[in-house]
């Protein structure tokens, strides 16, 4: 069984449902330890259960992100983060975000969203309180609603960035991501491996995506239109052009 980021292995692997689960393999987890269903399995090998972790998010890409906005924008000195508490991944990635642009000088604002429809609120006080650029986590809420950030932003300058290369075609003008078939591929060898080995995935080693796999996703269209340059040279990763 292949479950798909924090809120469905949390599901799958709760104590109501393990004993019923077969093998499987967590996969798009952003900070597994901080999933507890996974500490109390075990992060690392020998674990408790037939599972094994594929870590989406290397951790350098919550410091890329914030650099990207900085060298794009040496003038930023606010950064707006929205989040959903109540989400896991989506909660931890601003932990983490937050401390990078503490760490780089700048100020983080922090609004919050449960739905959808609180994503334009959101936005605006954001905008309101002087945020010079605007971060979107993982989370559904923000993400459905992202040409909605976009828009907004856009009309009045304001960078925006993701971790979530798939909204780039919403307007959002910058992502930071692994390309999503890099971790199917990834998924697929474990798989295989446990299989034609015959290793059982609670002996086998945490698969953790490397910075190398990392890519900065550009909205070319609306780059042009706000005369932003990015080349592989600024922010020393490859620059995917959508």
């Amino acid at each position: 069984f292949v479950a798909i980021g924090s809120q469905i292995v949390t599901e799958a692997l709760s104590e109501r449902n393990k004993g019923g689960m077969p093998p499987t393999i967590a996969g798009s987890i952003s900070v597994p330890n901080a999933v507890p269903e996974l500490v109390n399995i075990g992060i690392n090998p020998p674990r408790k259960f037939p599972v094994n972790i594929v870590s989406h998010v290397p951790q350098t890409s919550y410091e890329k992100v914030v650099d990207l906005l900085l060298k794009v924008r040496p003038s930023v000195k606010k950064i707006g983060i929205i989040y959903n508490e109540s989400e896991l991944n989506s909660n931890n990635m601003r932990i983490s975000i937050e401390k990078c642009i503490r760490k780089a000088g700048a100020q983080p604002l922090l609004e919050v969203v449960t739905t959808p429809e609180d994503v334009s609120k959101v936005t605006k006080e954001l905008l309101r309180l002087g945020a010079d650029a605007i971060i979107i986590p993982h989370d559904k809420s923000a993400t459905a609603k992202a040409s909605t950030v976009a828009k907004l932003c856009n009309a009045q300058n304001v960078l925006t960035a993701s971790l979530d290369e798939s909204i780039i075609k919403d307007g959002v003008m910058f992502a930071v991501s692994v390309p999503y078939a890099e971790i199917g591929k990834r998924i697929g060898e474990v798989i295989l491996e446990a299989e034609d080995s015959h290793v059982d995935l609670k002996d086998m080693e945490m698969i953790t995506i490397n910075e190398s796999d990392l890519r900065i996703y550009v909205n070319s269209k609306i780059l042009v239109q706000k005369g932003i340059k990015v080349s592989e040279k600024i922010v020393n990763l490859p620059v995917v052009k959508r």
